[in-house]
């Protein structure tokens, strides 16, 4: 488990009555150290429950996140983020220069449970992330499913 980011469950995942104690829950920015060059920023849209549990980012069992990481050779070998991340995943993402956020930072069980308010603060609070993290970037439009195409990932020019 992270040393820099544990879960608050220990090793352990969450039970479907302990998920619903981490609604308006949050997790924890994955960002490259300072004076490391991020090279790519995956936003979300907000933390899920299971995530915010376990505090690693897409970690619910069927999230196919992870595996698409792998798949693409970006971060191998496959990652179980279910019950929280290990350290040596963590320092591969910072030597890697990845960075993983979210637009809304509140834990929800669907998306739909957030506010239009919540999404209209999302693009000046990433544009606020300090210029290291920022340099080189752009706004791609990315959907997470074919029929939805009102997400968007940021992906810094290399």
């Amino acid at each position: 488990m992270s040393t820099l980011h544990p879960s608050p469950l220990g090793d352990q995942r969450p039970t479907r009555e302990q998920l619903q104690n981490f609604a308006n829950g949050t997790l924890d920015d994955r960002l490259p150290a300072a004076g490391t060059p991020l090279r790519l920023l995956i936003v979300g849209i907000n933390p899920g429950l299971w995530t915010s549990a376990v505090n690693a980012p897409f970690a619910f069992p069927g999230n196919r996140f992870w595996p698409s990481l792998d798949r693409a050779g970006i971060v191998t070998p496959r990652v179980d983020a279910s019950r929280a991340l290990s350290d040596e995943v963590e320092e591969q993402l910072a030597r890697l220069g990845i960075g993983i956020t979210n637009l809304v930072d509140r834990a929800t069980a669907r998306a739909d449970e957030l506010t239009v308010q919540e999404l209209k603060d999302a693009p000046p609070r990433l544009c606020r992330r300090p210029r290291r993290h920022t340099q080189g970037t752009r706004f791609l439009p990315r959907p997470s499913r074919p029929t939805d195409t009102s997400n968007s990932y940021l992906i810094p020019t290399l």
